[in-house]
């Protein structure tokens, strides 16, 4: 069986193949083609390499950018302004190539020159022992029901699934606690509290739907029309009810001065 063919492997081992190939090692009692195809390299099945290296392999994303969100664009227009040479000739097909070239280089350097490296960050909250053996326990309990699908086992399963959930809840509430003690609004870096809050989810602000009559406003048109009828249809004069007073009349349309004429007034010599 698999035991007994992982037990010549020793303590430490790899072990790669097609596992549903009929051999005597794990319990067949014939050997097949397949173990024969597997040697060979004719197997049907995808390649798989394994690397195995003492330190860890970078991986690499595999595409590269001029610029990020720390690039100082004042140094690269300086750069450019300083080393760039306007004075090419540009007769042949050649010498139009080669300033191509020259300004396409002219512009990565440059680039390259005023952006600095932005490291990821490998920062990992580690996961209290007690949640490890918490979530241990919940993965024990579900193996037991998926065999046995008995109502008590089920039970079981879900009590473990609420306390851990409830054991998580009150873990990342104590890590929020004791990161907002070390918070200041004057420290630097990840210890500044208004830099944190930024990170924060923000409220979405939705648009409500305008209604137009018995239809809605899809378009701008259609939506401007709308406020417009309707900031028409508020925005009235008063209904006067009062009767107009005819001495106010006059004296509102009469050609005298509503006020005192201004006083006279001289130089001051002293």
């Amino acid at each position: 069986m698999f035991s007994d063919f992982f037990k010549t492997l020793g303590n430490r081992f790899i072990a790669g193949g097609d596992w549903n190939a009929k051999h005597s090692h794990w319990g067949s009692r014939i050997t097949n083609t397949l173990i024969k195809s597997s040697l060979d390299g004719s197997s049907d099945h995808t390649p798989v390499i394994l690397i195995l290296s003492p330190i860890a392999i970078p991986h690499d994303s595999g595409t590269d950018y001029l610029h990020n969100s720390k690039t100082d664009w004042d140094c690269f227009r300086e750069y450019l302004e300083s080393n760039i040479d306007l004075k090419l000739s540009l007769k042949t097909n050649e010498e139009v190539d080669n300033a191509s070239l020259y300004i396409t280089n002219l512009i990565q350097v440059a680039a390259w020159t005023s952006t600095p490296e932005l490291k990821a960050s490998s920062y990992s909250v580690p996961t209290p022992l007690v949640v490890k053996k918490k979530v241990a326990e919940k993965r024990r309990l579900r193996r037991v029901w998926q065999l046995s699908h008995r109502a008590s086992d089920k039970t079981k399963l879900n009590r473990a699934i609420k306390e851990l959930k409830n054991l998580l809840a009150e873990t990342t509430n104590d890590m929020i606690k004791k990161r907002l003690e070390k918070m200041s609004p004057n420290g630097h870096g990840a210890y500044n509290l208004w830099k944190a809050t930024k990170s924060l989810p923000q409220p979405q602000q939705c648009s409500p739907p305008i209604r137009s009559g018995s239809t809605w406003a899809r378009t701008d048109q259609e939506k401007s029309e709308a406020f417009a009828i309707h900031l028409s249809s508020v925005f009235k004069p008063n209904d006067a009810d009062t009767p107009e007073d005819p001495e106010i009349e006059a004296i509102l349309k009469q050609d005298l001065q509503m006020c005192l004429p201004l006083r006279h007034t001289s130089k001051r010599t002293d």
